[in-house]
C-alpha cells in the first residue's frame, strides 16, 4: 500500500505486508510488469497531470492484470445544482466537493485517460448518492431509461484489464 497520509499508512501496516508513505507527484513507485493488479481509490483526482500518473502505473501492471478505479463524478446533478442553481463550488472535508481535488472526473474523461494507459473497461459499477435523496434519484434513472445516468450518478467505480 501507498499513501501520502501517515496516519492511514499506520492503518495499512497493520493490515498489509507493505505499506510507505509518497509524496504527491511521485513517479515510477513500481516495477514494470510487477503488479497482478492496483487498486486507486478516490486517487485520482488528487494527483496533478493524473492523466501521466495513470500511465505510469498501469505500466507497472502486468498485461492482463487488474486496475481498479473510483473516481467522484463531477457531471453529477449535485455539482449541477451547486454550480447552476447556487452559484457556488463548496469546500468540504470529503465527498465531491473534497476541497484536495484538483482533477474535474468525468466518465468521458476516465475512460480516455485508461485507453491512453492500455487499460480496457471490464465493469462498471455506478454509484449513486446515500439515503433518500440517492434513492430518489436511482429511481428516476430507471423511470428515464438512464438517458441522463451520467448526470444521476455520484461516482464511477470501474474494473479494467491492462492490455
Amino acid at each position: 500500500g501507498v499513501d501520502i497520509s501517515e496516519e492511514a499508512i499506520a492503518i495499512a501496516r497493520t493490515r498489509l505486508a507493505s505499506a510507505r508513505t509518497i509524496r504527491p507527484g511521485d513517479r515510477g513507485l513500481f516495477e514494470a510488469a510487477s503488479l497482478d493488479g492496483l487498486i486507486l481509490s478516490d486517487v485520482l483526482e488528487h494527483m496533478p497531470q493524473a492523466w501521466l500518473a495513470l500511465s505510469d502505473l498501469a505500466q507497472s501492471v502486468k498485461t492482463g492484470g487488474w486496475v481498479v478505479i473510483s473516481v467522484p463524478n463531477m457531471q453529477s446533478l449535485n455539482v449541477l445544482v451547486q454550480l447552476m442553481v447556487l452559484g457556488d463550488w463548496p469546500e468540504k472535508s470529503m465527498g465531491i466537493f473534497d476541497s484536495t481535488h484538483i482533477q474535474m472526473m468525468t466518465r468521458k474523461r476516465l475512460l480516455r485517460w485508461c485507453a491512453m494507459a492500455k487499460l480496457t473497461p471490464v465493469q462498471w459499477f455506478d454509484r449513486y448518492e446515500d439515503g433518500p435523496r440517492g434513492k430518489l434519484i436511482r429511481w428516476a434513472d430507471k423511470l428515464t431509461l438512464g438517458v441522463f445516468h451520467d448526470w444521476a450518478t455520484h461516482e464511477w467505480q470501474c474494473v479494467f484489464r491492462k492490455t
